[in-house]
């Protein structure tokens, strides 16, 4: 009998204390009118922080959260602070967001997405966010091994984030359709932003005179990525009534994610060469874009590029998108080398098959770095792609390395 009571009066506890839990959670929705839950597969970090950017400079009390290479708060006077962890990721930090930004007393709050696994997604979003603008930034092929091994299955997954009877933003006109029936049986409005920076989807079009493509001298010396993701945070900034001019001049003066590509020199004995920081591109597109803002993407015969893979166990299928696709074709100049963590025995043979070798092209990190500092030859570029954590550029060359855009 005494045991009954207890398990009674625990299972009474945890229930109070869950109820308890959502009523907080309900309150600081209720007292933070604007909602932006930023998701997609590459550039959430970066439309995340711009969009915080144009909140703070039209004079809009905000907070944002961003979970890229290093997870970042960013707070309402423009200061950033990590963001404190207990133990792994968990979505639950959604929940300790909402009531931190409730205590700053801010009118909106701009998170990126943290969930990969689907069912992970539409909880983040439903059940916790529960958003009144949801981005999607763009598809491209990314854990596959969760989210689908087609871009079709990925385009599905991160359908879980698009809110109800809210707006939806949007970059990605492949799967607009999807989308956009997705959204209708939500009750939520599309705004789709041409990821080309056509005219024709310029979220000034009702304003000729703030086009930001006639307000900047070179609008081309911005990357593309960082165009498309400027595109998208003028959409939501346009869906809050600010102005382009108002919102630009925000976005001229952000601070850049920790893991954006970026570019510096690398003093190696015969002379100097461009070291690329583009571990944050994760798949082969997103690669091939960063090569042409870095104007290293389209040489080819010399074969002096040197493209260096940094592997993660739990990451096998972004490996195998990099083996499949034609960036590494021949003809292509790129010597393809693989670091980090040994790929099992499967991966092994597939990037011998793929590169015609016979063995894996694998190097160890301390061989890597002798290998590197001994090339016979003066490379045309080194660069760094597929996961953030675990090589650090500086590692390699010491580059005083500054963000790209």
């Amino acid at each position: 009998m005494i045991l009954t009571w207890a398990l009674s009066g625990c299972l009474a506890s945890l229930l109070l204390a869950g109820g308890a839990e959502r009523w907080s959670v309900a309150r600081a929705r209720r007292r933070i009118p604007v909602r932006i839950h930023v998701n997609g597969t590459r550039g959430k970090s970066t439309v995340t922080r711009l969009i915080h950017a144009a909140l703070r400079e039209a004079g809009i009390p905000a907070m944002a959260r961003t979970t890229g290479t290093a997870a970042r708060l960013l707070l309402p006077d423009g200061r950033e602070e990590t963001w404190p962890r207990r133990g792994r990721p968990n979505i639950r930090e959604q929940l300790r967001l909402l009531r931190l930004a409730e205590k700053h007393g801010v009118r909106a709050l701009v998170s990126e997405c943290m969930a990969i696994h689907p069912a992970l997604q539409w909880t983040a979003e439903r059940e916790m966010m529960q958003s009144t603008i949801g981005v999607l930034t763009n598809v491209r092929a990314d854990h596959g091994e969760i989210m689908g091994r087609t871009l079709e299955e990925t385009a599905r997954c991160l359908a879980n984030t698009i809110p109800q009877q809210a707006v939806l933003v949007h970059g990605e006109k492949r799967f607009e359709s999807l989308w956009g029936q997705a959204a209708a049986r939500l009750g939520t409005r599309v705004v789709a932003v041409c990821r080309t920076g056509s005219p024709k989807h310029n979220p000034c079009e009702k304003n000729p005179e703030q086009d930001p493509e006639s307000r900047s001298a070179n609008p081309h010396a911005l990357p593309r990525w960082l165009q498309e993701c400027r595109a998208i945070a003028l959409a939501v900034a346009r869906e809050l009534d600010i102005d382009c001019v108002t919102a630009l001049r925000g976005m001229d003066r952000y601070r850049p994610d920790p893991g954006a590509a970026a570019c510096g020199r690398w003093n190696l004995g015969g002379g100097s060469v461009p070291l690329i920081d583009a571990r944050a591109a994760n798949d082969p597109e997103s690669l091939e874009q960063l090569l042409e803002d870095f104007d290293v993407g389209s040489r080819t015969g010399s074969g002096s590029r040197i493209l260096i893979y940094n592997h993660r166990t739990d990451r096998p299928e972004r490996l195998r998108a990099f083996l499949r696709s034609e960036i590494i074709a021949p003809g292509r100049g790129l010597h393809f080398l693989i670091s980090g963590d040994f790929p099992c025995w499967t991966l092994r043979r597939e990037a011998g098959k793929a590169l015609q070798t016979d063995s894996c092209p694998f190097l160890s990190r301390s061989a890597l770095l002798r290998g590197l500092a001994s090339l016979p030859f003066l490379p045309e570029a080194v660069i760094l792609c597929g996961n953030s954590h675990g090589l650090d550029p500086r590692e390699i060359a010491g580059a005083d390395f500054s963000p790209a855009g």
